[in-house]
């Protein structure tokens, strides 16, 4: 069920939340300036809603160096908030 004022995530808009958290990892494992390389999801409960999709999605980012590890869309958003220093 949506709630009212949630938002509706465009694939644009997680390439942003992505380029974003690639900025917020810079340094974090390596220097490599891009850590995350895709975008995944599937459907899931607790996701959020996106555009051209059915009910909610658990959407994920995915790295590839030094080892493949996915990173979900709530760690990836608290990443960027600490690295914007916006703590809320």
């Amino acid at each position: 069920m949506r709630m009212p004022n949630e938002k509706v995530y465009s694939m644009n808009d997680l390439r942003a939340i992505m380029r974003q958290g690639n900025k917020a990892l810079q340094g974090f494992y390596t220097d490599k300036l891009e850590h995350l390389v895709g975008i995944e999801m599937y459907p899931h409960e607790s996701g959020i809603l996106v555009e051209g999709k059915e009910g909610r999605q658990w959407v994920y980012f995915v790295q590839i160096q030094p080892d493949r590890y996915d990173w979900s869309f709530w760690k990836i958003e608290r990443k960027i908030r600490n690295f914007l220093g916006d703590e809320k």
